[in-house]
């Protein structure tokens, strides 16, 4: 069996994120007996500069893209059909804001220290685009850690570590070295990048493939939308 290293950068507030984790996930128990995944979560920030209350998704997509507001709603409703069509839950009526996502992320990397990572991760996209929980405040995101086992202490640690701030640093650097502009984006076996949340099948096909029979796959032709800084 083919051992396989998987880092997928995200951000827990991008829906394409939430898509493109599906996605591969898929695409990763289709080859359940050819691979050995070992997957990874890369932090990035799609608005690092928000405060608490975060932002009016809608007003902010207007903002950033210079949309009218039918456009924003079409671009919702496109959206709402993608997840429809791929099997993921997104409440719209209850995500309605994008948060910072700093801490969340802190809480992710303490959680892969436990070996929690990929609970954590379900945790925050149930309580965010699920739920519409503002999952930069910290009794929310206490509330989702100890939902998966850890205790106060733990949490609190994880907000204020150094060693956190030095983690997250290291793959900070390591992101910004494959000049990521847009999530998500996959890393395979420390060095293929692939972009954008494509298909279980795409996935599937380059994994077989490139790491299988030592071919290259062909790039995606499919609409692989991502969510851009």
């Amino acid at each position: 069996m083919q051992t396989l290293k998987v880092e997928m950068i995200h951000d827990l507030v991008c829906s394409w994120c939430h898509i493109g984790y599906h996605h591969i996930s898929q695409a990763l128990d289709r080859l359940t007996g050819e691979v050995d995944a070992e997957f990874h979560y890369l932090p990035f920030q799609l608005n690092p500069d928000l405060d608490s209350q975060g932002v009016d998704i809608t007003e902010h997509l207007c903002l950033r893209n210079q949309w009218s507001l039918a456009e924003a709603m079409d671009y919702r409703a496109r959206l709402l059909q993608k997840t429809k069509e791929v099997g993921v839950t997104i409440d719209f009526s209850k995500r309605t804001r994008y948060y910072n996502t700093a801490m969340a992320h802190r809480l992710m990397l303490a959680a892969g220290n436990h070996g929690l990572q990929r609970q954590m991760h379900q945790a925050l996209l149930q309580a965010y685009h699920v739920k519409g929980e503002n999952i930069s405040d910290v009794t929310v995101l206490k509330k989702i850690a100890e939902s998966i086992g850890f205790d106060e202490t733990m949490v609190n640690q994880a907000l204020i570590s150094e060693a956190i701030d030095q983690r997250l640093s290291g793959l900070v650097s390591r992101i910004n070295n494959f000049n990521v502009r847009s999530v998500p984006a996959f890393i395979f076996n420390e060095n293929r990048f692939v972009s954008g949340s494509n298909s279980a099948e795409f996935f599937a096909q380059l994994i077989r493939s490139e790491f299988l029979t030592g071919d290259l796959a062909e790039e995606p032709v499919e609409e692989a939308i991502q969510c851009p800084m």
